[in-house]
This record gives C-alpha cells, structure tokens and sequence, in this order.
C-alpha cells in the first residue's frame, strides 16, 4: 500500500518552543495481520527558526492496525506462541542527509541509525536474541560513532492465556567514540537489566506491554528503578497444513 503523509511537530519546553514539519512519500508492507512496516521518505525541516537548515530522510516504522475484529477481541485474544515466533520491538531504521546548511561556510551534518531487535522462540515460553545499535554522524569536521550490543533472555511464566507474565534479563554495551577535527574522545558504559513484565494480548501478533524494571550501571555502580510501556509485535509461523 502506497501513502503520502505530511506532518507537523511542535515542541514545547521551559527553555524554548519550536515547530517543524515533513512531507513525502511511503510504502506499508503488512507482516502479519495487525503489522505494518512503513518505509517513508521524506523532505524534512526540523525547526523553522533555524532557516536554510533542510534535509531529506528516509525511515522505517512499525505500525499498529486495530481494525474492526481486532477490537471486537482485544479483551480475549489468546497468543500464539511457539517455537520459531519471533518478537520485535523497539526496531528503527533511519538516514536524514542536509540538502542545506544553517550557517554558511559550513557542511551539511549526515545521520544513519539502525537498531533491530528481535527474539527467537525456542519453544511457547523461552525467547532468546538480543538488540543491536549503530548510529553514525557527522561531516568533513566532526564525527560521532555509536556501536551497542544487548543480548537479552525472556521466559513466559503462564501460556494460552490473555495476559501472560514473564522475566526478562539483559546486558547492555554501549560504545560512543567523537572526533572533531584531530581530537578524539570515546567513552564506554554497561549496565545489566532486570524486569517482571506483563503482555495483554490485541491479537494472537500484538501485545501491550507493561514491565516494571531495575537497572544497574556498572561505570557509574549505579541502581535505578524503570517501567517500559509499549506495544510488542508477534510474527508467529505459518500452520503446517
């Protein structure tokens, strides 16, 4: 399914309120029923008191469908999960090139950013994978290079039910390395997370999760206290005939 889309944004903070906006082009590809993964691109300007300050972005999204029988079902769907499922959540794909510079004589900053995140089910309630980021910035001045890594475990402590509950475990490496002009600073912090959670299912490929979590950080011997809040999607596979 094709799309145009046009958008505008205002921030609103203590310190300042800007708006911006974009306008283009996309395509939604349908995974599962429910599931959408757009692929928009698109002429951005992200603040309009900052002039000449254009760029052009290309992004991926997943989206969530709610159509009539899904919402007629939301409060009884079961999930499907078995071996070979798949989870995804959090996964993001975005490149945004300046097309104009907002002051002159200087070059036109550049993004990429890529973090999938993906599950595998080896059976209806254990899912092992993990969570990879890449992030890269900069031009003919500076440079910025994000790299992190994130193996995660999920156990399901309930099956074919509307709520499910599970535990969670992660460890999280993040590598930053910045260099502008001949000077080059990188830093390196982990942190290992911990969270009790609960899916309620839309259908047998979405779920809204709620997951109350500790984390601590192993740089700054730090512990926190979290909740995660969003949607998770399910890619269960095909029936055998």
């Amino acid at each position: 399914h094709f799309f145009v889309n046009a958008q505008f944004n205002l921030l609103f903070s203590s310190d300042n309120n800007f708006g911006g906006a974009n306008a283009g082009v996309g395509m939604t590809h349908f995974l599962a029923p429910g599931i959408g993964l757009d692929a928009y691109l698109a002429v951005i300007e992200p603040d309009f008191q900052i002039r000449r300050n254009t760029q052009l972005g290309l992004s991926t999204s997943l989206n969530v469908y709610l159509n009539p029988e899904m919402r007629g079902t939301r409060k009884t769907a079961l999930p499907n999960l078995q071996a070979g499922t798949l989870m995804i959540g959090g996964t993001s794909a975005r490149a945004q090139f300046g097309i104009s510079s907002p002051r002159p004589g200087a070059a036109n900053v550049n993004s990429l950013t890529i973090a999938p995140n993906l599950l595998y089910f080896v059976n209806s309630r254990l899912g092992l994978g993990g969570a990879v980021a890449l992030g890269l910035s900069g031009n003919q001045d500076f440079s910025t290079t994000l790299i992190g890594l994130s193996p995660r475990v999920r156990y399901y402590l309930n099956t074919d039910q509307h709520r499910l509950l599970f535990l969670s475990g992660a460890y999280q490496y993040d590598r930053v390395k910045a260099k502008f002009n001949e000077l080059e600073q990188a830093r390196v912090t982990s942190r290992a997370i911990l969270a009790l959670g609960l899916n309620s299912f839309f259908s047998s490929n979405l779920a809204l999760e709620l997951a109350p979590n500790v984390n601590y950080n192993f740089d700054a011997k730090s512990l926190q206290a979290g909740l995660d809040l969003g949607i998770q999607f399910f890619l269960n596979p095909k029936q055998k005939e």
